[in-house]
């Protein structure tokens, strides 16, 4: 199964906790897919879980602080802006990124 298509449609289908899941599945076969994990992050603020968004963000800049600080700024995203742990993120993205 083509997990990756699979999540991109759940999510264009406004499942976002279940593309979620496919998006996370994908980076099983695939820990490295920028959509994949672009996806999970936008994802996983569609659903609103701020907690899971974090974590999977701060992981995300330690993996590849460009894709991070592109994800950052998706309005999605950035609708978490006043969360304190988002501009330590955006912070770190934007230095680790100049690297």
């Amino acid at each position: 199964m083509d997990w990756l298509a699979y999540a991109h449609v759940l999510r264009g289908a406004g499942r976002p906790e279940h593309a979620a899941q496919a998006y996370r599945r994908a980076l099983e076969i695939d820990p490295f897919s920028t959509a994949a994990l672009g996806g999970l992050a936008s994802s996983l603020a569609e659903t609103g879980d701020a907690d899971a968004l974090f974590a999977h963000l701060d992981t995300l800049v330690l993996a590849d602080a460009r894709l991070a600080l592109q994800v950052l700024t998706r309005p999605a995203v950035a609708r978490f802006s006043g969360d304190p742990r988002y501009a330590g993120l955006l912070t770190e993205a934007r230095s680790q990124a100049v690297d």
